[in-house]
């Protein structure tokens, strides 16, 4: 004989969980929602040089869209991006199948060795991005330098 009890039956309408979730939904949806409606706004303005004055843009509603798609090289550049997009996607599983296929075939300290190197190689461009903006700011360059007649 069994001294497990049956388990309760579920109270249907439980609502917690899905409250709790509403707010992040809702953050998320302003976060990425805003920007899009933006953008689709502006999309259906035109800008040109008087706008760069302070001059506000014309709506020209659907005409951009309209030279958009019967351009006949806008299709040539759709092609174009989706072939390198396909290419670059291929190129980067290869080569990443072809270091790990490394990686396993060495030992543990190489293994580590590469590792490092490669998350160093990814690091750099930020590390150099952000060293070059913190000089920028606390220096003041190049408004200092005597050769330089940028505003900045």
């Amino acid at each position: 004989m069994s001294t497990l009890r049956p388990a309760r039956p579920r109270k249907k309408g439980r609502s917690t969980p899905y409250l709790l979730v509403l707010p992040a939904c809702g953050i998320l949806i302003l976060a990425l929602g805003y920007p899009l409606v933006w953008q689709f706004i502006t999309s259906m303005q035109k800008f040109g040089l008087s706008q760069q004055f302070g001059q506000p843009p014309e709506f020209v509603w659907f005409d951009n869209y309209e030279t958009l798609f019967t351009d006949p090289y806008m299709w040539t550049v759709v092609a174009r991006s989706l072939a390198f997009c396909l290419v670059t996607a291929r190129v980067t599983m290869a080569i990443g199948t072809l270091m790990a296929l490394l990686m396993d075939a060495v030992h543990a300290a190489v293994r580590i060795m590469l590792q490092i190197s490669m998350l160093l190689a990814w690091a750099m461009p930020v590390v150099a991005a952000m060293t070059a903006w913190t000089s920028r700011t606390t220096t003041g360059w190049p408004a200092r330098c005597p050769s330089s007649s940028s505003p900045w």
